[in-house]
């Protein structure tokens, strides 16, 4: 605290004069509870929360002083976020408030009146329900047994199930014996993206018998539960000179992206899936970004290609079908390709042109092999090529990418 040298010896001294009555309809809270009212319904900012804003300079109530076991101890409404505090079976002296201390600004606790009790969590999710994405939040831990740092954990939760990976752990000393706000990064960890709600909890290897408390919530990209939010601007697709089907979109947003999937049907009903293509944006990220996906195999005659994006989570959202045309005529066969060994196949749409040909370049564009197309099947010898990409091209004007592995 910034006038105490102890989260402890303020508690004791918490007095509940200006507390008046609020009921709830939330079945996991007590029908009355003692707590401030604040006077709107508040929803999340995108960005940063301090918390700052409902504190006056001195102690606010939120929830009085009850059991924090079970369903826990809730405060709603606090900022656009719901809080709720977690205790041990025999906690009943437990609340929730906004003050400063270890020499920060306002923030929310969770705390023991007594210290007799012990906290097993604090959880944090919006008031409104929708998912998120944490960037970072700031922690602190208070007991009178903390005198060096205990390792504190930050879970993150969808549908009442901690995410895998969704977790960070660091050493945090308590503020009682000098400690201050850690902060906990999770920018970088993209299990944190769509999640709906954090908790902040011990390693499991000691108990806090004071307070834990958060500060500048750092959440972005508040959406309904089971959103999808990638913007679509364009998909196309057309039939290039090689044979091959060109297909290409743009998004402008990206928020809860794994990965889109090409699939491929003959008949616009029973589709396949034929490739994957990784997302380009980090998560949240705005800006127009180019994607493209090359079939190096399509049917003779029409093809629809459906494109399927993914979240995090495995939902999926279908974004749209294009459809491109091969006649028999603009059909060209090379494979395999990649080539795993010496002999690469040509087979053309028709019967070569008298004197038609066959060049080999590197991605640089220095030639390497050249040879004449005799036919319209014929195997290509480049045992003597080096493994690495190539261009295949023809005479005529068409070229091919080829690998060789």
């Amino acid at each position: 605290m910034s006038h105490h040298s102890s989260l402890l010896t303020l508690l004791a001294l918490m007095t509940t004069s200006s507390q008046t009555p609020v009921t709830s309809s939330d079945p996991a809270m007590p029908l009355t509870r003692i707590a401030r009212a604040f006077p709107y319904w508040s929803t999340p900012v995108n960005g940063v929360t301090t918390f700052d804003n409902l504190y006056s300079g001195s102690f606010v109530d939120l929830t009085g002083i009850h059991a924090a076991n079970g369903a826990g101890l809730a405060a709603n409404n606090v900022d656009g976020y719901n809080f709720r505090l977690f205790a041990s079976s025999s906690a009943v002296d437990c609340g929730i408030g906004i003050e400063t201390f270890t020499g920060q600004t306002a923030l929310v606790y969770g705390y023991t009146q007594s210290g007799a009790t012990n906290l097993t969590a604090l959880d944090l999710s919006s008031n409104d329900g929708k998912i998120f994405d944490l960037q970072s939040v700031d922690i602190t831990i208070d007991g009178s047994i903390l005198s060096s740092a205990k390792n504190v954990q930050l879970v993150g939760y969808l549908n009442g199930n901690p995410v895998s990976g969704a977790i960070l752990t660091q050493p945090v000393l308590a503020a009682s014996w000098g400690g201050l706000l850690v902060t906990f990064n999770v920018s970088a960890n993209s299990n944190f993206i769509g999640i709906d709600k954090f908790r902040v909890q011990t390693d499991g290897s000691y108990t806090i018998d004071g307070a834990i408390g958060v500060d500048n919530v750092n959440a972005i990209n508040f959406r309904p539960a089971g959103s999808l939010p990638v913007t679509l601007t364009s998909y196309s697709g057309q039939a290039a000179p090689d044979g091959t089907a060109q297909l290409k979109w743009q998004t402008a947003m990206e928020v809860n992206n794994s990965r889109y999937v090409v699939e491929r049907s003959a008949d616009g009903k029973t589709f396949t899936p034929i490739g994957t293509v990784e997302p380009k944006q980090a998560p949240g990220t705005a800006g127009p970004t180019d994607y493209n996906f090359t079939d190096l195999h399509p049917f003779a005659g029409v093809n629809f290609y459906r494109l399927v994006q993914y979240d995090i989570d495995g939902n999926k959202k279908y974004l749209g079908i294009v459809v491109v045309t091969f006649s028999a005529s603009n059909r060209v066969h090379i494979f395999p390709n990649p080539v795993d060994g010496d002999l690469l196949s040509l087979v053309l749409d028709k019967d070569p042109a008298k004197g038609e040909t066959f060049t080999l370049v590197t991605a640089s564009g220095s030639t390497v092999q050249t040879g004449p197309v005799s036919s319209r099947s014929q195997g290509i010898d480049i045992s003597r090529l080096p493994k690495g990409l190539y261009v295949l091209k023809l005479s005529d004007g068409r070229s091919f990418k080829v690998e060789r592995r």
